[in-house]
């Protein structure tokens, strides 16, 4: 059976602070933030590691930063109520959708263009929506 990292990624943020920091009382928007601020020191540990030009450092710490902001996203949908299994395949949903967006990017005639070292998005694409995954 093959390794899924959403499914693992998840389970950690299920098992180890959304069901047990819940039962505790502790407030969503307490729990969010501190998924933002753990984002802010990965990224500062990673920033550390480039300028140090630290291989392993610099993987692991883009590694944690992805760990964290697929749990950010889960726990978004945990706190609207979604069981661990549906904020799950929801968190998959929203990446694909980045995916498929950032992939849209190509211009017509397949190139890629750049402005100020971004990419530019050709005419008529359109960013990824996500209202409808709001629980009712």
């Amino acid at each position: 059976m093959p390794y899924d990292i959403l499914d693992k990624a998840t389970e950690f943020s299920r098992d180890f602070e959304v069901d047990p920091k819940l039962a505790e009382g502790v407030d969503e928007k307490t729990l969010l933030n501190k998924a933002i601020d753990f984002l802010h020191e990965e990224l500062n540990e990673t920033k550390e590691a480039v300028a140090q030009d630290d291989f392993p450092e610099i993987v692991d710490g883009f590694g944690d930063v992805a760990f964290v902001a697929l749990n950010g996203i889960y726990k978004t949908f945990r706190f609207q109520g979604e069981s661990h299994e549906a904020a799950l395949g929801k968190a998959e949903e929203v990446m694909r959708r980045i995916c498929e967006a950032n992939l849209g990017k190509k211009q017509e005639d397949g190139t890629i263009k750049y402005l100020n070292g971004k990419v530019q998005k050709p005419e008529g694409w359109s960013a990824p929506t996500y209202d409808d995954l709001k629980a009712a």
